[in-house]
């Protein structure tokens, strides 16, 4: 009984073979060989048939256009760019136990919104869906910090202090009890200019991707400016009355670089979509920075002691270094279609986007005049975009 089995069982195994090798050679026969009979590799596999449908519309003679523009309310953020502090360790006194020390604070300018745009264009070819897209950021903002007032003492440790570290205004000598305000102001420019490669098309039914890689380049500038307004209170001999002191960092980098990315489109319905777009790019930067120092004292009963518009520091740097920057944003959008062969679209977009450009902190800042470079540069804001193609 047991032999009937395994030779019934054995039979089995082998017409089951044979069938899937008939039916394995019938598949082989359809996939991998052409209308005249060559068997076809995968890439000549990969022509005869579409693998993702293109996202955009469908392109005619050859070459499709579009342009773009957006307008963006952006806020921008450079790190370490305190221009005032408030109680420190004293520079003096008695040690005791359970010692606590004033709470002191930093003071940084103030985080505003403003408006820019960018435009942009590019072209759709025939060729696999390919396109080359061009767009240009402009965006310009301000940011100030009015008046800060107090007192300083500085063998106690308490007031208001100027972490910049002016440098002296002869005569030099210790003036530890003073009146003084403090305002800063922080512009930023930014230009830039991006060109690159993608192709959009769908990864499922309700998917699209636009994998991308270009070029960046551009130049953004800062300038920083505090100004210290100094009352003597103390005043002795031919000591100044009041000093005014402001300084002037300005920072300037031009840049250019790889970027590549991707942008995803996730369809609610064929009109109605989440978008998610991520780039990342590595820029070769050249750094122009300087500082300049302008002190004015008046008050002294010694002429020599009254100066206008004294020059205490003048000092420039250049520095070369890779700046990466990473992009980031999503939102919503609109696709509405034209034409016999929805041969126009109309896009209507708004997110919110958000940018690090890494290490941009090149102003002077200590008083052995060293150049500081630390602190990243982050920008993010409201971006609402209108695009057609035809």
């Amino acid at each position: 009984m047991r032999k009937t089995f395994l030779l019934q069982s054995l039979l089995a195994l082998t017409s089951l073979s044979a069938f899937a090798a008939n039916n394995s050679n019938m598949h082989s026969d359809h996939m991998m060989k052409s209308s005249d009979g060559k068997m076809m590799n995968s890439y000549e596999m990969a022509q005869s048939k579409m693998i993702t449908p293109e996202a955009s519309p469908v392109v005619k003679d050859d070459v499709d256009f579009y342009l773009s523009a957006d307008f963006i309310y952006w806020t921008a953020v450079q790190d370490n760019l305190v221009f005032a502090e408030t109680d420190f360790e004293p520079l003096s006194g008695t040690i005791i136990d359970n010692q606590v020390w004033n709470t002191g604070r930093t003071y940084r300018v103030n985080n505003s919104y403003s408006p820019g745009f960018k435009v942009g264009g590019g072209m759709v070819f025939d060729y696999d869906g390919w396109d080359l897209d061009f767009q240009f950021t402009w965006y310009r903002t301000t940011n100030t910090c009015g008046n800060l007032t107090g007192s300083v003492d500085r063998i106690n440790g308490t007031g208001l202090f100027n972490p910049f570290l002016f440098q002296s205004v002869f005569p030099n000598l210790p003036v530890n009890f003073a009146d003084r305000s403090v305002s800063a102001s922080w512009r930023l420019s930014y230009n830039e200019f991006d060109l690159g490669f993608g192709r959009d098309f769908f990864i499922s039914k309700k998917l699209t991707l636009r994998p991308h890689f270009g070029i960046r380049a551009g130049w953004i500038s800062q300038r920083f400016i505090s100004t210290w307004n100094l009352t003597n209170t103390s005043q002795t001999g031919s000591q100044w009355l009041t000093r005014s002191n402001t300084m002037t960092n300005r920072s300037k980098f031009w840049n250019a670089g790889f970027r590549s990315g991707l942008d995803t489109s996730w369809m609610f319905t064929r009109n109605w979509s989440m978008y998610g777009d991520v780039a990342f790019s590595t820029l070769w930067s050249r750094f122009s920075s300087s500082r300049i120092d302008v002190a004015t004292t008046e008050g002294s009963t010694d002429p020599n002691s009254n100066v206008s518009n004294f020059q205490t520091v003048n000092r420039e740097n250049v520095n070369y270094k890779l700046v990466p920057v990473l992009e980031m944003g999503m939102g919503i959008r609109s696709d509405w279609y034209f034409g016999d062969n929805d041969d126009y679209r109309l896009r209507l977009q708004a997110g919110w986007e958000q940018q690090v450009w890494i290490g941009t902190n090149e102003f002077y800042s200590i008083a052995a005049l060293s150049n500081f470079s630390s602190g990243n540069l982050s920008l993010q804001g409201f971006t609402l975009e209108a695009r057609f193609d035809f």
